[in-house]
């Protein structure tokens, strides 16, 4: 394996291995500090025999899970150049390890967690090091024992290979151990009962674009001081937090790249596409993945890159972050405005008439626009969904406001219905009465409203016989009819009526994602009022909520709409 990252490094030198610019500067540093060494100023070396030992230490182990679950832990050569480095350089003082925090940042699919385990099997058996505490750290104790699992079976086929090694070490359900002395690999959360790490010696984190913060990360590290070579480990993907510390420790890591800042016990490997990349070319889709034609298969990518076409802007989103390892970044307006506009046409009102519709409701709680939309959904192919929505705003708001948002002239047209009232406040009498109105005309089967907003309404509502339902405005509700109300625009079926509030409000929208790749529009980090998107995801959520409690024929389109 010595020979494999060997032949990497000259392999990324000489455009064998296509990468991005942040490897190639990681190669430039390894055979610039090789100069640097000879000297004695320089107070680190070499030593090929301390990697040969590490790699060595991945020819006896076997993977613990897919489709090559019990086979040869057989190191891709990116992945053996970083052992190389990372147990090679060493102290001159004490030859002990020169870096002691690992950066690497890798596309979805590319074995990283499985790598990760490796690492902290050498760390807890092959290092020397007595009592070693080996941590797998997340934000939560159960994403934790995800990687933690990963190297308890790979250390259970090792005890299988090697039964010697049963005098020694041990596995029970939640703890890999020593048998003599007090060291143990075993997984902390924020959640755990404790987040204290004790002494650790290796703290591996995976998927550190999930943390919001590096609370954790700091409080593993604070107990490292009792440790001669201990070591941070993190592996992740990009993520979906523009402020949180994977970002900024990313931004670090770039620097001590190119010479900006100087860490000397930082070794970092980034696999991203360049800036100037064009992502949609399947030919720089190596520089995130380095793993393609072996755990990553390029026509799985390419098949990820086709759902675009049907799933839009959220999937576009999602595969440049999980499968291109670009970074997300936060942005205002959700679906593209041209996009929006090819749904606008004449609503027949009368053919709305005896048409089962689903509502959404969205409450001001003071001086705010108040939201009601009807979802009519399409009964056959070659009938659109339907959109109608009412927006009311107190008067004094419309006075206040009307030189930065067209609300005087949408209230002209018919589009917003000024309440009187109290001057600054919503008139839910208003509301009451035309939503009764709507109700009367239209076949409203529910309306879904904030359930964090329970205003002196909604029982009022329930009194005249609307079926009021709560729905929660988190990820776990909101994300799949977000996803489907996209797909509606992007597919053209869903005609909005022209509602120019409406398409304003959707340029407004900040789209916050989780690491799952979950979505949903954020209020507080919008632009601008949103309130009316809002209510279309309520009432797209009630229909889909109605579809699961009815039979669906094979023939229904509404089975691909349902199926994200």
């Amino acid at each position: 394996m010595l020979k494999t990252a060997e032949e990497y490094i000259i392999g990324v030198k000489s455009g064998k291995y296509i990468t991005g610019k942040y490897i190639k500067l990681a190669i430039d540093r390894h055979l610039a500090d090789l100069k640097r060494a000879k000297k004695k100023d320089f107070p680190y070396f070499f030593s090929h025999e301390h990697a040969e030992h590490a790699l060595g230490v991945f020819g006896v182990l076997k993977l613990a899970k897919g489709k090559n679950s019990g086979m040869p832990f057989d190191l891709m050569p990116w992945q053996a150049c970083i052992v190389y480095m990372l147990y090679g350089w060493r102290r001159k003082a004490n030859k002990l390890r020169r870096f002691r925090k690992l950066y690497c940042k890798v596309a979805r699919g590319n074995a990283k967690t499985e790598f990760l385990a490796g690492i902290g099997t050498i760390g807890f058996l092959f290092e020397g090091e007595k009592d070693s505490e080996i941590y797998w750290v997340a934000t939560k104790k159960d994403q934790a024992k995800i990687g933690w699992g990963r190297q308890k079976a790979m250390t259970e086929r090792l005890l299988s290979d090697e039964p010697e090694l049963k005098k020694y070490i041990a596995v029970a359900a939640h703890r890999i151990f020593t048998k003599s002395g007090l060291g143990w690999v075993y997984y902390l959360g924020q959640d755990s009962d404790t987040e204290d790490g004790g002494s650790p010696f290796y703290a591996l984190i995976d998927e550190f674009h999930a943390h919001p913060n590096d609370e954790m990360l700091n409080v593993i590290e604070s107990g490292m001081g009792k440790r001669d070579d201990p070591l941070t480990a993190i592996i992740t993907t990009a993520g979906y937090k523009p402020a949180g510390p994977n970002t900024a420790f990313l931004r670090a890591c770039k620097s001590v790249l190119m010479g900006v800042l100087e860490n000397e016990e930082l070794l970092a490997f980034v696999y991203e596409l360049d800036p100037e990349d064009d992502w949609e070319d399947e030919a720089n889709w190596v520089k995130a993945n380095p793993s393609i034609g072996v755990s990553v298969n390029l026509d799985s990518l390419r098949s990820e890159r086709q759902k675009i076409v049907t799933q839009g802007l959220s999937k576009e989103i999602d595969f440049k972050v999980k499968n291109l390892n670009i970074e997300y970044q936060s942005q205002d307006g959700w679906i593209p405005d041209d996009m929006w506009q090819k749904n606008e046409h004449l609503i027949d009102e009368e053919a709305l008439r005896g048409r089962l519709c689903f509502g959404g409701l969205d409450l001001a709680s003071v001086s705010d626009t108040t939201s009601f939309c009807l979802f009519f959904p399409q009964r056959h192919e070659d009938e659109p969904h339907v959109l109608k929505w009412w927006f009311w705003l107190p008067r004094a708001t419309i006075e206040m406001r009307g030189q930065q948002v067209n609300y005087p002239q949408w209230v002209r047209d018919g589009w917003i219905t000024s309440t009187s009232g109290w001057e600054n406040v919503a008139d839910y009498s208003h509301i009451r009465k035309d939503m009764l109105a709507a109700a009367a005309k239209y076949d409203i089967e529910s309306v879904q409203f904030d359930r964090w907003n329970k205003m002196a309404i909604v029982p009022e509502l329930v009194d005249e016989g609307l079926n009021m339902v709560e729905f929660g405005q988190g990820f776990g509700s909101m994300s799949t009819p977000a996803k489907t109300f996209e797909r509606m625009i992007l597919s053209q079926e869903c005609n909005t009526g022209g509602n120019p509030v409406a398409r304003w409000m959707n340029g407004n929208v900040f789209l916050e994602r989780n690491s799952a790749g979950d979505i949903k529009p954020n209020k507080k980090k919008s632009s601008e009022k949103i309130d009316g998107i809002v209510t279309v995801i309520e009432a797209v959520g009630g229909w889909l909520t109605y579809l699961g409690d009815k039979p669906i024929h094979a023939h229904s389109p509404d089975l691909d709409i349902i199926s994200l």
